[in-house]
């Protein structure tokens, strides 16, 4: 029989309400459910127990056996929020976007992240791969337009030389707030000699994330509450109980068109890209048992300045 084809919901309400002529507040709710999307099976991983591992396969003449169900399902709530700001005589024109969001699911690895399982051991169940979905739970983006009031027609320095030399100077900024995701422990070595370590986590004593103040890049989360799973047993912990690093950016930019005759014109423009150089952390390990698990080995990208001239003619 053919497999099911994947069947999405979703539903919303928002609501807007204009302020003024320029401005503008919006809320809304955003939902969703989906049934018989795709997970991939190990189905000849053997039954954990003593003994050579293809004799214990369900199909002792093969090795691993990937199979694909329709089993999988997954549901979504957010929360959104949006002021905008557009642009009038003042020349300032921003838009600022928050959103909160809660996803679900029994698949992992939809987006290929590094830390997030893949598929599930034919010894487990679907509730056991049940956990966070691959987003970020919170997310702030804010961006703002300016052109200075300096040069003619505008408040300051409105004659003469200064302003030909001030005036048509522009300025932008996006700023990104948001949370970490949610990663798996995961151990990296067939205990059980089953054939795989798909669905292979520790078991696990409380909750692994420490508070903020006492995260570093050598302790990022708590190791001490891992410990090995009993003998023959999947572990205990979930899938996405592992808080990771937030991210903090904020690109800045100036530019302006000099007009030097009526054809001819060049453009000048300068870019700040992480302006603050705020640090973002990449993903701790997650492989139970090593000498990186819960440690940060690197960070993304420092600021980055750049200038840039353009001839038009």
């Amino acid at each position: 029989n053919p497999m099911p084809q994947t069947e999405s919901l979703s539903w919303g309400l928002s609501i807007q309400q204009q302020l003024s002529a320029n401005n503008l507040v919006e809320l809304g709710y955003q939902g969703s459910h989906t049934v018989h999307d795709y997970i991939w099976v190990d189905q000849n991983d053997a039954t954990p127990g003593p003994g050579s591992t293809q004799s214990r396969r369900p199909f002792p003449a093969y090795q691993s056996i990937h199979i694909v169900y329709p089993e999988g399902n997954m549901s979504y709530n957010g929360l959104e929020a949006k002021y905008q700001k557009r642009p009038g005589p003042s020349g300032l024109s921003f838009l600022v976007a928050y959103t909160w969001s809660k996803s679900m699911d029994n698949m992992g690895g939809r987006m290929g992240t590094s830390g997030e399982v893949t598929g599930i051991s034919r010894n487990t169940t679907l509730a056991y791969n049940k956990g966070p979905g691959e987003q970020n739970p919170m997310r702030l983006a804010a961006n703002m337009a300016y052109e200075l009031p300096f040069g003619t027609g505008k408040t300051f320095l409105n004659q003469g030389f200064a302003a030909r030399l001030t005036g048509g100077w522009s300025f932008d900024t996006i700023l990104t707030l948001q949370k970490g995701f949610y990663i798996t422990p995961t151990i990296a070595t067939d205990l059980w000699a089953v054939g795989s370590t798909t669905s292979l986590r520790p078991n696990v004593l409380s909750s692994p994330n420490l508070p903020v103040d006492q995260r570093t890049p050598q302790k990022w989360f708590n190791t001490s509450v891992f410990t090995n799973p009993s003998q023959y047993q999947y572990g205990t912990a979930g899938r996405g109980i592992i808080e990771t690093p937030g991210f903090m950016n904020l690109d800045l930019s100036l530019h302006r068109t000099f007009h030097v005759t009526e054809k001819l014109r060049v453009d000048f423009r300068f870019d700040a890209f992480n302006a603050l150089n705020h640090t973002n952390f990449s993903l701790p390990g997650t492989s139970f048992g090593t000498a990186s698990f819960g440690v940060i080995g690197s960070a993304y990208e420092s600021r980055d300045l750049q200038f840039g001239l353009k001839l038009l003619f």
